[in-house]
């Protein structure tokens, strides 16, 4: 909501759905909120994302189970770089913060990796996730 109308091209660029110029009426509220509760879900696998208190991640309303918490956690930490690459090293220090750098933890990231895998790709979303050699990211997109 804003008394500005030349602020709706940056709230488009921010996807904003419900954009209402000032004065503002009743009437125009309930209608931008009738049009998000109508609204079709864009993206037909409905996955969510919810950061804030804890992590969790949702399938069509459900949370999505993990057999290892530390998959749960690396999955959160790509979340959390919003798409920038992360390499083993880093991980490593995040998921071990207590452990000296040790090739048996860098094992124990690519077993995490393919339990992240195994848990996205049983709801069709293993291909937000980006692997490259000894990098690891999220598609944002």
């Amino acid at each position: 909501m804003t008394a500005y109308s030349f602020y709706a091209l940056e709230a488009f660029h921010v996807h904003a759905r419900g954009y209402i110029l000032k004065p503002v009426s009743t009437a125009s509220i309930r209608e931008q909120l009738q049009e998000l509760l109508e609204e079709e879900p864009q993206n037909s696998l409905q996955l969510t994302i919810q950061c804030f208190g804890f992590f969790e991640i949702f399938y069509q309303g459900k949370p999505v189970k993990f057999e290892r918490s530390k998959s749960k956690e690396l999955l959160a930490y790509l979340v959390h770089n919003r798409g920038c690459s992360c390499n083993v090293r880093d991980l490593e220090a995040i998921l071990f913060e207590d452990d000296l750098y040790d090739k048996t933890n860098i094992k124990q990231i690519s077993v995490f990796y393919a339990s992240l895998v195994k848990t996205l790709k049983s709801i069709g979303c293993e291909d937000v996730l980006i692997k490259t050699r000894n990098n690891y990211a999220i598609d944002i997109h």
